[in-house]
């Protein structure tokens, strides 16, 4: 239909255009309201059918069927047990709230818990799952956690040359950094730091890790080790040492008394194709009852059936400087320099 309107209305122009070209005006006129005519009546054909018109009266719908309330727990909601959660939020009580805070719902209120999963590390490549993470510290923060640690301890033992003093120990960004400088403090040429458990920490066996990065120069003498709780000098056990000079290499060592009374040693250097001092390496001590395992970037260095401790052992890490074995800083020695720690984490092994 609508093409058969559009065909009428093209011829219509053409006849008018050159009626009125000829000279025929008023032919082309009379065509032209012949057209407009035409338009009109077939728009009215050709339209489509109107919507009824709606009824008078009003369409009664259906009445809509009454809601039932859900039955009420005959429980109170603060007496439901609640998921066991590693932290709650507190709350307020009614008399505390901010006076935007309704509370009406006090009830709701009081048994919400924020419920959170610490991430625990992936196990060390030498563990298998019977063993579990039974303390650590990644050093977040900016102070030293006290519950932890303490950084006090004797100074000069072995002819070194350091004092041990607490502003050598800076935190930032997950890393302890334990500085050497050469600045004289009661009657030292140099101070530097250490951090240790005792009395605070002490495990009998386990698997003791230290990912960190040593410093580099001439009478630097950075450690990770362990000493009896009851204060006795032996055992001790290195799980590493190293010294400033020789940046490939760690030492590993294991000290005990004898049957005789006299110390005893079961000791194994490590010399690497890589450094120490330029980026970050783990040194971990797997202690069993009969076997003691040493591992450097969790690839096994050195095992030992010698003197096993039968007695629980605090951690100590520290930088010490000079000495009878490193040796004393000399002009090549930079300082300050530091012995960053990413963390200390210790595992024991279930039971079975």
């Amino acid at each position: 239909m609508l093409a058969q309107l559009i065909l009428v209305v093209i011829v219509a122009l053409v006849i008018i255009f050159l009626a009125w070209r000829k000279g025929y005006r008023v032919l082309a006129c009379l065509v032209c309201l012949v057209m407009v005519g035409s338009l009109g009546w077939m728009t009215n054909a050709f339209a489509l059918p109107r919507p009824m018109t709606p009824p008078s009266t009003p369409v009664t719908m259906p009445a809509a069927a009454s809601i039932t309330a859900l039955p009420r727990p005959s429980q109170p909601i603060s007496t439901i047990p609640r998921k066991t959660a590693i932290a709650e939020v507190p709350v307020m009580p009614p008399s505390s709230a901010p006076d935007n805070l309704a509370t009406s719902g006090t009830a709701i209120a009081q048994t919400a818990t924020l419920t959170v999963t610490p991430v625990q590390p992936a196990l060390p490549l030498p563990l298998d799952n019977s063993w579990h993470l039974v303390w650590d510290d990644e050093f977040e923060g900016t102070t030293l956690d006290a519950s932890k640690w303490s950084d006090a301890y004797p100074s000069g033992g072995n002819g070194e040359a350091q004092v041990y003093v607490p502003d050598a120990l800076n935190m930032a960004n997950g890393i302890l950094r334990i500085n050497a400088e050469q600045r004289r403090v009661s009657g030292y040429s140099y101070t530097s730091g250490i951090i240790h458990s005792h009395g605070k920490w002490a495990q009998q066996g386990g698997y003791f890790e230290i990912r960190a990065k040593l410093p580099e120069g001439k009478g630097f003498f950075p450690a990770f080790w362990l000493l009896p709780s009851s204060g006795a000098a032996l055992p001790e056990v290195d799980i590493f040492e190293a010294l400033g000079h020789l940046p490939h290499t760690v030492y590993m060592t294991n000290h005990w008394q004898n049957s005789h009374g006299a110390r005893a040693s079961a000791s194994r250097w490590y010399p690497e194709a890589g450094d120490f001092t330029q980026d970050f390496h783990t040194f971990a001590l797997k202690w069993q009852p009969h076997l003691m395992t040493w591992y450097i970037d969790g690839v096994e260095q050195f095992h030992s059936t010698q003197g096993i401790p039968a007695e629980p052992m605090y951690l100590i890490a520290n930088l010490a400087i000079g000495g009878d074995w490193p040796g004393y800083p000399d002009a090549s020695t930079p300082f300050p320099s530091s012995f960053d720690i990413d963390y200390i984490r210790v595992y024991q092994q279930a039971l079975h």
